[in-house]
């Protein structure tokens, strides 16, 4: 066959015309596939995050109770040693607990009282004493002597 003779095929035209179409339409639905696929994961995660979501309430409501009761007993505790600091039946220096307010315990705020062991350590000393390095004018001038010294050697050895 001659090129020339099909230009004009009407036949021919139609189902080029037809497999443009189609292709056409291969591709739309494959792209309407993947956007529904996109979709229903999104969905499918979505409602996943509320399960999850909804399974930790459900398990931080069923324990607030026992924290609560928890949070009671150390509060008791905290005033009958307070009690005890008043009346001078506590060892000397002793400090105080940090009582914990029930009603800020579920927010677990880094500077709540809850993280505070003030007064619960045996390092109460160390707790009040002035480190020697910002306390003590001897090893002050110790260190600032060893920090010439060191600034003199440097010198040293890059003359």
């Amino acid at each position: 066959m001659e090129l020339h003779k099909l230009l004009g095929n009407k036949f021919l035209q139609l189902r080029m015309n037809a497999l443009a179409l189609k292709q056409h339409i291969q591709e739309h639905l494959c792209y309407c596939k993947f956007e529904l696929e996109n979709l229903e994961h999104a969905y499918q995660t979505t409602v996943n995050q509320k399960k999850l979501t909804q399974h930790a309430k459900k398990q931080v409501k069923w324990k607030e109770p026992g924290i609560q009761a928890l949070a009671q007993n150390y509060i008791k505790i905290c005033s009958q040693l307070t009690n005890l600091i008043d009346k001078k039946k506590a060892p000397l220096g002793a400090i105080s607990l940090l009582p914990i307010e029930a009603a800020r315990l579920f927010k677990l705020d880094v500077d709540d009282d809850i993280w505070q062991d003030i007064g619960l350590t045996n390092d109460v000393d160390e707790q009040n004493s002035i480190p020697p390095w910002l306390g003590d004018e001897n090893v002050w001038e110790g260190i600032k002597s060893l920090l010439v010294y060191q600034c003199y050697q440097e010198e040293e050895t890059y003359c």
